[in-house]
């Protein structure tokens, strides 16, 4: 008898609630990412309706609660909003005071170990948030990490 059970996993960049729809957005609307401006409720009210399709989510560039966000963390509101019991996260990069970003994991599942790494590299602020379900052969790792954008040279991208 062949087991049917499907584990729906999603891996999101939340981009700490701002829209972009196109690369000219990064641009025009650069203040987004670093000031509590636009509709970051609404971006993560539907992020939330998203993820709570699936039963673990992994979340790049959430903010744990700096002034962008309105103080708020951004990985438990959505553990909230999409019916998750199981929240982490892993704070790693703080913006002059007034932005933070963060791995963040969601699941439906409880997991029976936790792991924060950070790694190396020139620019601090870039980490692994791992996450570990069951054990032996049935177990699952999951990893989840953000790092460094293709606007880097190469060499600092191996670091």
């Amino acid at each position: 008898m062949k087991d049917s059970r499907r584990l729906r996993l999603l891996s999101a960049n939340i981009q700490a609630g701002s829209s972009t729809r196109g690369y000219s957005d990064y641009v025009a609307r650069s203040w987004s990412h670093v000031l509590p401006a636009g509709n970051k409720r609404g971006s993560l009210d539907l992020i939330a309706q998203l993820a709570g399709q699936h039963d673990i989510v992994g979340l790049n560039e959430s903010d744990p609660g700096s002034l962008r966000s309105g103080f708020t963390n951004q990985t438990h509101y959505l553990a909230q909003r999409g019916g998750f019991d199981y929240w982490t996260h892993q704070p790693n990069r703080r913006v002059g005071g007034v932005a933070s970003s963060a791995n963040g994991l969601l699941s439906r599942l409880e997991p029976r170990e936790v792991i924060d790494h950070s790694l190396p590299g020139r620019v601090k602020g870039r980490g692994v948030l791992m996450a570990r379900f069951g054990d032996g052969d049935a177990g699952l790792l999951i990893a989840v990490a953000h790092l460094t954008c293709r606007s880097v040279p190469a060499r600092a991208r191996r670091s």
